[in-house]
């Protein structure tokens, strides 16, 4: 079974990075906003609890 965390990335990763890539239009930097949206979202929420999506256009 996959951990919470692994589950998270897999349904979120694309639609973060597609919209991530739409504003900077450059592979690196979304990877890097992509990265960054998960650290800022696991600092803020210890348990890794299944959210809703539209929590990744709250991060900050």
């Amino acid at each position: 079974m996959r951990e919470p965390v692994e589950k998270l990335i897999e349904q979120y990763q694309k639609h973060i990075f597609a919209a991530a890539f739409s504003v900077c239009q450059n592979v690196s930097d979304a990877d890097d906003v992509v990265q960054d949206t998960f650290l800022k979202y696991r600092a803020n929420r210890p348990g890794w609890l299944m959210p809703k999506r539209p929590w990744a256009c709250n991060v900050p």
